[in-house]
């Protein structure tokens, strides 16, 4: 599936879009051949994205902001990271504290380009899952709109 064209307002047309890695670099990146940030803001959301998989399970990640619009030069990415709820619960502590360090919001953007926030995933019947479908609501509400208001879409990756 390729990532759809922007459209009038410069957004991805309403909706959850599912990307790879590769669609992402050839239509984000390679796509807006004169951008002075696209290249280095993807090459560190990979780098952040490796660092998360090395440490956590990953069910996937939401990308979204200026970087999945046609802004020639993004600042960032927004990304919220979905992961595996029990699995980061099962995690050490200072493991678990890895992984916080890396979904930390704005301290993130600062060193990686990527604003980064957690979702937790629970499954049906557990304690967390409420929480965690809340969560997925409020996300794809904020990041089905731009600053404006208006309708945009965003990623999904699936790692």
């Amino acid at each position: 599936m390729t990532i759809p064209r922007f459209n009038d307002a410069g957004n991805l047309p309403p909706g959850r879009h599912t990307a790879t890695q590769d669609e992402i670099r050839a239509q984000l990146v390679d796509g807006f051949a004169t951008s002075r940030t696209r290249s280095a803001i993807y090459e560190y959301w990979h780098h952040h994205l490796l660092a998360l998989l090395d440490l956590a399970q990953i069910h996937h990640q939401w990308l979204a902001g200026s970087f999945t619009s046609d802004k020639p030069d993004p600042n960032d990415v927004d990304i919220v990271t979905v992961l595996d709820g029990p699995a980061f619960d099962d995690l050490p502590r200072h493991r678990q504290l890895m992984v916080r360090m890396l979904i930390d919001g704005h301290y993130t953007e600062d060193f990686w380009n990527c604003d980064a926030y957690p979702v937790l995933a629970y499954p049906q019947g557990t304690v967390g899952h409420n929480k965690y479908l809340v969560a997925l609501e409020r996300w794809e509400d904020y990041f089905g709109h731009d600053r404006n208001g208006d309708e945009r879409g965003f990623l999904q990756v699936d790692p």
